[in-house]
């Protein structure tokens, strides 16, 4: 089953700043897991899916991946629950829900916290930093955008690196 979907492909897709092609790549795959009736990996793709389809500002169809990613997510598989959680938290705060953004993004940290996942687990702080972005807490979310910048930088991930780097040069 893992060749109906090539996780990394996207992943790679999503660093060169390309969405659009991300979800192509998981879309594909995504269907063909749902003909399948396979649900793991079905979780998991959805939740990626997520992420591309919200990075080209379809929030509303970004929403319904998460709702699949939810339900077929299984509830050990804590980098996915983050993964959906962080796209989640977006929407969440996009939509105003500033109080559930924040705890949706708070359980995505602490989910993937428990995990050796140090990519995954940046990529949820800058999530929680952005709802802390639409709060209005500007120190809140500098911190979670250098608690992933460390993480990025141990892991290596020049480009998710740079990334925090920016945001940060970008804040008072």
């Amino acid at each position: 089953m893992q060749s109906a979907v090539s996780h990394h492909e996207a992943q790679v897709e999503m660093l060169a700043g390309e969405p659009a092609i991300a979800e192509q790549r998981l879309r594909a795959g995504y269907e063909r897991l749902a003909e399948m009736g396979e649900r793991a990996l079905l979780g998991t793709t959805a939740a990626m899916l997520a992420q591309a389809v919200y990075a080209q500002g379809r929030a509303d169809d970004a929403d319904a991946l998460c709702d699949v990613s939810e339900r077929h997510c299984a509830a050990e598989d804590l980098v996915t629950q983050a993964i959906w959680r962080g796209v989640r938290a977006r929407i969440l705060a996009e939509r105003g829900a500033l109080e559930e953004a924040e705890a949706v993004g708070r359980e995505g940290v602490a989910l993937v916290a428990r995990t050796d996942a140090l990519i995954e687990h940046g990529d949820a702080l800058l999530a929680l930093a952005e709802v802390h972005d639409r709060r209005a807490c500007p120190n809140e979310a500098r911190t979670a955008v250098e608690r992933a910048l460390r993480l990025y930088e141990r892991k290596g991930a020049t480009i998710m690196a740079e990334r925090a780097h920016a945001r940060l040069r970008r804040r008072p």
